[in-house]
């Protein structure tokens, strides 16, 4: 998922004020693909820093955001956590439905166009580039509408 939406996601559905402030500190070190592929893995003192508040907090409010499934933490002992974008399994099952819905054919307008006809003998008009009308077969003539 790329780290854009992920970041429009998370900024329309994420409730606490902290926890969107550690995810947008969180954003910055990501890249463009939502740290699948670039190396996430910014320190706890950097995203407190980021994201204005103490290490402890900035700690606690990335535990909060991984239960609540923003995001997935890689744990290598010895190494710092790396950080990956993910979307919540309610909203996963509501983005799902919405695509599902999208992606159904939408029926096609049903416009009936009526053939004009020519008034004396009831045979197919021909329009003119004049918006005027030749009957096709009685050659009868039927002015433009004003």
């Amino acid at each position: 998922m790329r780290t854009v939406d992920w970041r429009m996601l998370w900024e329309e559905h994420a409730e606490p004020g902290e926890l969107r402030r550690v995810l947008c500190a969180l954003s910055v070190s990501m890249g463009g693909d939502g740290g699948q592929t670039t190396n996430c893995a910014p320190s706890m003192a950097r995203l407190g820093r980021r994201s204005g508040m103490r290490r402890d907090s900035a700690s606690k409010w990335i535990g909060v955001a991984e239960t609540f499934g923003w995001i997935n933490v890689g744990r290598i002992t010895g190494m710092r956590n790396r950080y990956y974008a993910t979307v919540p399994k309610s909203l996963k099952v509501q983005m799902e439905q919405v695509e599902a819905k999208a992606s159904e054919p939408k029926p096609k307008p049903t416009r009936k166009f009526r053939q004009a006809k020519c008034p004396e003998c009831g045979a197919k008009l021909l329009r003119q580039p004049d918006r005027s009308s030749i009957c096709e077969s009685c050659a009868h003539y039927v002015a433009a509408p004003s």
